[in-house]
């Protein structure tokens, strides 16, 4: 029985080392020269999309602070005929709205790093600009209409950008997540 177990064994053996002999090595090919389109993809185009990745990352990191200090906010008592009427107070408005939110900037974000990545660029994981949390429900409506603002100028520029170049996809991208942003900037500046 051992007799038959080692011969088994000795037959995997020689296999494996057949496989390891193999040349597993890819045959050099055609290698393609860089596209025409290709050269529109800049070191300071990907800087400007990187810069919205950036935005994003910032905006995630804000809101989802904000939302959880709204959160706590929200438990305390309800102080006026309409909180104890709807059950809601301000701060649990705004902490609900928060989350919406910063679930569509994590969105957002991936599909930013995603472009960058098939366009043959590198993604930059530092926030820019740093986010303001603030101390209260009404510093984060001040602090996030702000932020919303410099998104919504940052991708104007990322949208002319691409026109010029040519990139329609990343055009069509940044105008799809422009009108995101447009309604959270509205959504915020209905609390003025």
């Amino acid at each position: 029985m051992f007799v038959k177990i080692y011969r088994e064994e000795e037959e995997h053996l020689f296999t494996f080392q057949e496989y390891t002999n193999i040349d597993v090595t890819e045959p050099e090919g055609i290698i393609a020269e860089e596209s025409e389109w290709t050269k529109i993809l800049t070191e300071d185009y990907f800087e400007l999309l990187n810069k919205a990745l950036a935005a994003e990352l910032s905006a995630i990191i804000q809101y989802i602070t904000q939302h959880e200090k709204a959160s706590l906010e929200k438990l305390r008592k309800k102080e006026t005929a309409l909180e104890v009427i709807t059950n809601k107070n301000k701060a649990q408005v705004v902490s609900d709205m928060l989350k919406e939110i910063f679930m569509q900037e994590m969105d957002h974000f991936e599909k930013i790093a995603e472009r960058i990545y098939i366009l043959g660029g590198e993604c930059g994981y530092d926030p820019d600009p740093l986010p303001e949390v603030g101390e209260n429900v009404d510093d984060f409506l001040k602090l996030d209409h702000k932020a919303e603002d410099y998104a919504i100028i940052l991708y104007r520029k990322i949208i002319d950008e691409a026109t010029k170049r040519g990139d329609i996809t990343t055009k069509k991208l940044f105008e799809d997540i422009l009108m995101d942003e447009e309604r959270h900037y509205w959504m915020f500046d209905d609390f003025f």
